[in-house]
Formats: C-alpha cells, sequence, structure tokens
C-alpha cells in the first residue's frame, strides 16, 4: 500500500470490482479469495470511520 489513503482506498475498490467479477465467472473456485477480500473491505471501512471521526470504532 502507498500511505496515501484515498489512493488505497481506491486500490482497494478495483481490487474489489476485479474480484466480483470473477466470482461471477466461478464463484466455487474464489470464495475464499471473496471472505479475504470482505475482511478488508471491512477493515478499510473501519479505517475511513476513524479518520472521520478521529478515534476507534464503539465495536474496535
Amino acid at each position: 500500500m502507498t500511505g496515501d489513503p484515498d489512493t488505497e482506498d481506491e486500490t482497494l475498490c478495483h481490487d474489489l470490482e476485479a474480484c466480483a467479477e470473477r466470482v461471477l465467472d466461478d464463484p466455487d473456485a474464489y470464495a475464499s479469495e471473496v471472505v479475504d477480500y470482505a475482511r478488508r473491505c471491512l477493515d478499510c471501512a473501519r479505517q475511513m470511520l476513524i479518520r472521520v471521526r478521529g478515534t476507534e470504532t464503539p465495536w474496535s
């Protein structure tokens, strides 16, 4: 990752889109990859909330 939050968010978004396209083609082959990207997405969302609010989320 670059350290630039906007670039990291954009990169993750493109990665998730590419993952979704592969999953639509062959869901069984990419099931574990979907779980990995979902975890990354949740972590990314948590980090964005921390940046916006300046504090950890209640569920952290």
